[in-house]
């Protein structure tokens, strides 16, 4: 997987050297290792106190929601809050696999959940250097986490995972299955940053128009599998993790970017509709010149596979992507099939005996005479 930025490689160094060509797990033969554990032998636990240092000793780091991955390794004071006022059920459980047979520490997954509309988001996984071509560690890690996901009420599970990324048979196995392709871009620093008079801040009260073009732009099957209600476009109050810009014409919003900050770079996310796709370009001038006055980052752009077309549109922003990745969901609940009525007959109809109507007149014996 290539390095896409600065902040990226810092990030990625710290779990050591990565190689140099993707490595798969279908389609590519390889040599079985005589010491791997088998699924069996493994066991996959919470990430807990006396473990602070496990995650350092893994080699291959594996994002699963780029550029948004943020791994967070509790502090000693952090874990021990955790676990005298929350217990385990933190919104960043992290999972350990580990062999049976040795305690070896074998790969390590970190989830994020959201409560607010019962959905987790997968954040990264670390296999150590010499088990990255085994199949049993992502699995079983995998399925652990959609166990816990189910057990706390998640109804879907979401990730990223890159289109050469060797984890994506394993979660294919598992039961995830890719929406929609997603490319990630980086805006260039030499970008010029105009502003449009058209352009709007968004509010409070233009929460549902955005959704309404959320609605008219994405493709059904992308609106299934994230369920996104009107709250997935509140803005923050204090406009510091997540504000909106667009454009508008005749009173309906036309075209939109979300801005999502992170504690390193900013995330756009684009909508627009077929007829007004030449407003993103001034739209996200505007944005721009919005963003540089505040704190220097990098500012990544996604598109998706549906919005493949505005690439030419927004060419004097952006580069060639840095990173494309398959768009994945797992549904921990599975609708029960209704089964089709069938009628039949317990027992044969019998025609009754003919009866005598009953009558309250009594013939007098004197008449039988």
């Amino acid at each position: 997987m290539a390095i896409r930025s600065n902040h990226d490689a810092q990030r990625v160094l710290q779990f050591g050297k990565k190689e140099s060509g993707p490595r798969r797990f279908d389609n590519q033969p390889s040599q079985p290792h005589t010491n791997a554990p088998q699924q069996s032998d493994i066991s996959v636990r919470p990430y807990h106190l006396l473990e602070s240092n496990a995650l350092a000793g893994f080699a291959e780091r594996i994002e699963l929601r780029f550029p948004e991955s943020s791994f967070v390794q509790p502090g000693a004071v952090k874990l021990v809050l955790r676990r005298l006022f929350r217990a385990e059920n933190t919104d960043q459980p992290i999972y350990l696999a580990v062999d049976k047979r040795s305690g070896k520490k074998l790969g390590a997954l970190q989830c994020r959940q959201q409560p607010a509309d019962d959905r987790w988001h997968l954040q990264f996984m670390a296999i150590h250097e010499c088990d990255l071509s085994d199949f049993e560690i992502p699995v079983a890690l995998l399925e652990h986490a959609v166990g816990e996901a189910g057990s706390r009420g998640a109804r879907r599970i979401l990730a990223r995972v890159d289109v050469d990324s060797p984890i994506a048979a394993a979660m294919r196995a598992v039961g995830f299955a890719a929406y929609t392709r997603e490319q990630v871009c980086l805006i260039h620093d030499r970008a010029v940053a105009h502003l449009d008079q058209r352009v709007r801040s968004q509010q409070k009260s233009d929460v549902w128009g955005v959704h309404q073009l959320y609605l008219h732009t994405t493709p059904r099957e992308v609106q299934t599998a994230e369920a996104l209600t009107s709250h997935a476009w509140d803005v923050d109050t204090e406009g510091r993790t997540q504000r909106g810009w667009f454009v508008a014409n005749n009173g309906d919003i036309s075209a939109f970017i979300r801005v999502r900050t992170e504690r390193h770079f900013h995330v756009l996310d684009v909508m627009t509709t077929p007829m007004d796709r030449a407003d993103v370009a001034s739209l996200l001038g505007s944005v721009l010149l919005a963003l540089r006055s505040e704190t220097s980052r990098p500012i990544y752009l996604l598109l998706r596979g549906y919005q493949a077309d505005l690439s030419s549109s927004l060419a004097e922003y952006i580069g060639e992507p840095v990173a494309e990745q398959f768009l994945m969901v797992k549904y921990t609940t599975v609708p029960a099939a209704r089964r089709a009525a069938e009628t039949f007959e317990l027992l044969r109809p019998v025609e009754s005996d003919p009866q005598r109507v009953p009558s309250f007149y009594v013939r007098d014996i004197h008449e039988q005479c």
